[in-house]
């Protein structure tokens, strides 16, 4: 018998992240017609789009911890806007994050869950 093989982790830079859940695994991703994701870029960037809107600004890692922003956001009007106020207060609030497999999670200061996010390789080409 073998032991079980742990996926292996998606590395954070380089991976697009789409999110499943919000605010602590409490409410679940309302469908949307637009594209919700996530990038972060090995340079200490990130972008990404609420759907309604995209963003763009900096990260900051030490050990598992994650400091996000500041944030600048597109401002055109659409119908998820509060789901995108949502989006963007878990971002400003996360203090650390963990990686398994294909899975996010970023965390507060107390380590809960405010968000989790399915990964898949590489950036689309529209980014």
């Amino acid at each position: 018998m073998f032991p079980e093989e742990e996926e292996v982790p998606l590395p954070l830079a380089g991976s697009v992240w789409r999110p499943v859940m919000l605010d602590g695994g409490e409410a679940p991703v309302p469908a949307l017609e637009s594209d919700v994701r996530l990038l972060f870029q090995v340079d200490g960037e990130l972008s990404g789009s609420t759907g309604d809107n995209r963003f763009f600004g900096e990260y900051r890692l030490r050990g598992d911890g994650m400091q996000i922003g500041p944030l600048s956001v597109t401002r055109r009007l659409g119908p998820n806007r509060a789901y995108e106020e949502r989006f963007l207060a878990v971002l400003r609030l996360t203090a650390f994050y963990a990686i398994r497999g294909r899975s996010l999670s970023l965390l507060d200061e107390q380590r809960r869950v405010l968000a989790e996010f399915r990964g898949e390789p590489g950036f689309p080409e529209t980014e």
